[in-house]
C-alpha cells in the first residue's frame, strides 16, 4: 500500500490460492539485489529484537546477536587486518595507541545503519574501542581523520582490498547521509570510552573540504 492505494508492483493481487506469480522482471531484480535485501532485512530484525524491552534481560548487550540469529552473514574481514595495520602504522584508528592482539575490523559507518561491506568504510581498532563505539556514529574528529585517510589512500585501498566492494564516492555518500540523519535527530558522536559529543553541521562541512 502506498498512500492508501494498492500498488501491485511485485505481483498481482489478489492471486489464486496457493500460487504467486511475480510481475515481469521482478525475479531478475530479486536475484540482483538479493545480498542487499537480505542484509537490510536481517538488520531490521536485529534492531526489532534489541528494541523489544521484554528481550533486554535475555540478550543484554550481546554484540553478536546477528550471528546468533542468522549465522555469520558478513564477509570474513580478517583478510583486511594486515593491510589496515600497515595503513594505520599499527595504531588503533580511534585511540591512536598501539594495537594489541585483540583487534576488530570496524565498520566506520555502523553496520546497523548501512549493512554493506565497503572497503573504504573499514578501520582497524582495539576490540574494546569497537565495543564501546558499538553502533554509534564516530565524533567529528574521527570523521575528519577517516575522510582524510580515504582521500589520501583511496586508490591504494581499491588495490589492496579487492575482495570487497571498493567505491570511495559511495562510502562518502553513505557517510554524508548517515551524519545528516544523525544531526536531524540530535544524535551524539562517540569520542572514546564513555565520552560523546553532539553531532553538528560542522560534520557535513568536512565533506566539502
Amino acid at each position: 500500500m502506498l498512500g492508501g492505494t494498492l500498488v501491485p508492483f511485485l505481483y498481482q493481487y489478489p492471486n489464486p490460492p496457493g500460487k504467486l506469480t511475480l510481475n515481469r522482471g521482478v525475479a531478475e531484480m530479486l536475484r540482483v539485489f538479493h545480498p542487499l535485501i537480505q542484509q537490510l532485512s536481517r538488520a531490521g530484525w536485529v534492531k526489532h529484537i534489541r528494541e523489544n524491552r521484554q528481550n533486554t534481560k535475555i540478550i543484554g548487550q550481546v554484540d553478536e546477536l546477528e550471528s546468533f540469529m542468522f549465522g555469520s552473514s558478513r564477509n570474513s574481514l580478517s583478510q583486511a587486518v594486515d593491510y589496515l595495520r600497515k595503513l594505520q602504522s599499527d595504531k588503533c584508528f580511534y585511540c591512536s595507541s598501539k594495537l594489541r592482539d585483540a583487534v576488530d575490523v570496524d565498520h566506520f559507518i555502523p553496520w546497523s545503519k548501512y549493512p554493506r561491506d565497503l572497503a573504504h568504510n573499514f578501520v582497524l581498532a582495539h576490540a574494546s574501542c569497537n565495543r564501546k563505539k558499538s553502533d554509534m556514529l564516530a565524533a567529528e574528529r574521527h570523521l575528519d581523520n577517516w575522510l582524510g585517510r580515504n582521500q589520501r589512500y583511496g586508490l591504494e585501498i581499491n588495490d589492496e582490498l579487492k575482495g570487497f566492494q571498493a567505491d570511495n564516492d559511495c562510502s562518502d555518500r553513505v557517510a554524508f547521509w548517515a551524519y545528516g540523519q544523525g544531526i536531524i535527530v540530535g544524535s551524539f558522536g562517540w569520542v572514546g570510552g564513555k565520552d560523546t559529543e553532539p553531532l553538528t553541521q560542522d560534520c557535513l562541512e568536512l565533506f566539502e573540504s
